[in-house]
Order: structure tokens, then sequence, then C-alpha cells
């Protein structure tokens, strides 16, 4: 018989539990990973401001929406009559296409009797993983009212209607 036998055998062996890890720790970090993309979701489902039909507001929104949406037809029925001509040649010498992956940030509005000028800030995407939004450049567009309605009559954005869309 051996030492161990005469002690009691195999019952009688210290028995040692491994520390208990707390799982707090893991569980919080899943919930704020869980927040952070309810939130990334949340942020990119929102839609675009909406603005009161007939106020500047609308109307640049409009112009540029149709400008992105490649909706010629659109853009000249928010343009001072005057340079609509002129515009129509543009859109013939350039085309019309949509454009992905560009938006607007409307930084202020000021009205002043039938003008407006609204400067914004144009963002955009290259659509890559870890490529949120970039401030692509500083732009206007500015308004004046024509029959009762807001017009279009200048714009810095986008270049092709540079020649168009000038002060008159």
């Amino acid at each position: 018989m051996d030492s161990h036998d005469q002690a009691g055998g195999d019952a009688d062996r210290l028995q040692i539990a491994p520390p208990a890890v707390s799982r707090l720790p893991l569980v919080a970090m899943g919930a704020l990973v869980a927040l952070a993309i309810l939130v990334a979701i949340a942020l990119g489902l929102r839609g675009p401001a909406e603005f009161d039909p007939g106020t500047p507001e609308a109307t640049v929104q409009s112009y540029l929406q149709a400008v992105l949406d490649g909706d010629e037809e659109a853009v000249l029925a928010l343009v001072v009559s005057d340079q609509v001509p002129e515009c129509r040649r543009e859109f013939e010498r350039y085309g019309s296409y949509p454009m992905d992956g560009v938006g607007f940030e409307l930084e202020s509005m000021i009205v002043t009797g039938d003008t407006a000028r609204a400067e914004l800030v144009q963002r955009s995407t290259s659509g890559g993983p870890f490529d949120g939004t970039r401030r692509y450049g500083d732009n206007f567009v500015e308004l004046r009212k024509e029959a009762g309605e807001w017009r279009v009559a200048t714009a810095s954005w986008p270049w092709r209607f540079d020649t168009c869309l000038e002060a008159s």
C-alpha cells in the first residue's frame, strides 16, 4: 500500500478551481459595439432635411438634387428664365449624368429682399469601407425671385454651369 492510499485515497485530494473570470467587461464591450452600430445605422438612414415649399432653401435643395440625379429638365425649371437657353447649350455640350457619393450641407442662407445666397459645404465619399464623408469644398448658390418664385441665378457648382449661371 502506498502513502496515498493510506491517507484516504482520491477523495482527500485538495481540489483547486481556476480563478473566476468576470464576464462583465465582455458584456459591456458587446453592448457598446451594438450601440455604436445602431447609431451608425440611424445616422445613415436619416433622410435629407425638409424645407417648406417656396422657400429659398427648398429651391437650392431641389436644384442640387436635380443636378445630382442628372435631371436636365428639373434643373432648367429652376434656373432664371433668361439663362435657360445658355444652360440648355451647356447640357448639350457636356451632357448630364447622375453623381454618386456627393452631398451638401447648407451652412447659411442670407435673404435680402428678392435675392438670396446659400453657402454650402460639399461632401464626398469614395465608398471605401473606412471612408466616411469628407469636406470637399465650399460652394454657393445665388437665387432671385422671378414671378414670385425663387430661381437659381448663379451657382459655383457644378463646374459645367459656370458659363450659363453668371451674375446677370
